[in-house]
């Protein structure tokens, strides 16, 4: 991760309580893979993964 000077705070941050972070990491994932379904494909069993419609011959992306 970059430091850039027109960045105002940064885009890793080091938690204090690091008995909370595996949880803060967890919820993120899990938010993360509902706004971007795509994303959570990566979690999915192969079957779940052929069903996706942008692979589809079909569809065009």
């Amino acid at each position: 991760v970059s430091a850039r000077k027109d960045r105002t705070t940064p885009r890793v941050v080091v938690a204090r309580g690091g008995q909370h972070s595996v949880l803060r990491g967890a919820a993120a994932l899990a938010v993360s893979g509902v706004l971007s379904p795509r994303f959570g494909q990566m979690f999915a069993a192969e079957r779940e993964r052929e069903r996706d419609l942008l692979k589809g011959r079909e569809i065009a992306a």
